[in-house]
């Protein structure tokens, strides 16, 4: 499964998602999802909080969608 739909899916389900709980529940490299989680953030697909916590925007949103319809 492609990373970013994988870390998409993951948020969406959570509401907000923190950050270490994430790494472990989808058993990622610390370094892999920063890089993808910045990478969405600077999209506009996700939205970071105080505390390391993440949520999708409804641009985040077409955006797994998109995902999930290609896969």
């Amino acid at each position: 499964m492609n990373l970013r739909l994988k870390i998409l899916k993951y948020i969406r389900e959570r509401g907000k998602a923190d950050f270490f709980k994430t790494l472990n529940d989808l058993d990622l490299a610390p370094f892999d999802l920063a890089a993808e989680l910045k990478a969405l953030k600077d999209k506009g697909c996700i939205i970071k909080y105080e505390g390391a916590h993440y949520s999708l925007t409804s641009k985040g949103i077409r955006e797994l969608k998109q995902l999930e319809k290609s896969s």
